[in-house]
């Protein structure tokens, strides 16, 4: 196993500005059913959230719902590019070349892989951890735990890059080292994070392994 650190990236609300696009992309589907739109709540997998807004709804017609919201998803990005935290992509291309980095999101794997091709930092990741790849997502640590040994990782060894409140749990509870942004959630709610920082394109590659280090 490695020594450390590696870092693990979440992709929603930390790499890229795409929890809105979420956001519009589940209000389509569910305007297709004759449904309300939703009220949108960050670290979510799609799975919890359309259970949440077709309550009683058998498994097979979420599954249904989820495949529609990923091709919305996608046709999104692929239309109008991955909206972009400033600095960000220039971060991950610099620390790529310092440390092994990985992706571990509850986003399907075809949103991730768009948005991360959008983006133009797919070859900076070595491993990548979606919604498929596991039984149990965020807040589970399970998804932490995998993706930490793909990169031949303790979770322990690993930073984890976090934006929200179920997505933080999940990268505490696997014993990760973790930086929680402000990106999306208020600084109150991010219970429990080892350091909080407001704009994750403010800071070096440096600096962000400086911050968990000490």
């Amino acid at each position: 196993m490695g020594s450390g650190p590696a870092i693990l990236f979440d992709l929603d609300g930390v790499l890229a500005d795409t929890e809105p696009v979420h956001g519009r992309a589940i209000d389509a589907v569910l305007a297709t059913m004759g449904e309300d739109a939703h009220e949108f709540e960050p670290g979510l997998c799609d799975e919890v959230i359309f259970s949440r807004a077709l309550p009683g709804a058998p498994a097979p017609e979420i599954r249904r719902a989820m495949q529609a919201k990923a091709g919305v998803f996608i046709d999104m990005i692929r239309e109008d590019g991955a909206p972009e935290y400033p600095g960000v992509t220039g971060l991950v291309r610099a620390l790529a070349g310092e440390v092994p980095l990985g992706v571990c999101s509850s986003s399907q794997r075809a949103e991730i892989d768009a948005v991360l091709e959008s983006l133009g930092v797919t070859g900076c990741f070595r491993t990548i951890t979606g919604f498929e790849d596991v039984e149990r997502t965020k807040p589970d640590p399970q998804p932490y735990r995998l993706a930490a040994a793909s990169l031949g990782f303790e979770a322990s060894g690993c930073i984890a890059i976090e934006d929200s409140p179920t997505g933080l749990r999940a990268a505490l509870d696997a014993g990760c080292r973790t930086l929680a942004l402000t990106h999306t959630t208020d600084r109150e709610h991010l219970i429990g994070a080892h350091r909080i920082v407001g704009r994750l394109g403010d800071l070096s590659a440096e600096e962000i392994l400086g911050l968990v280090s000490t």
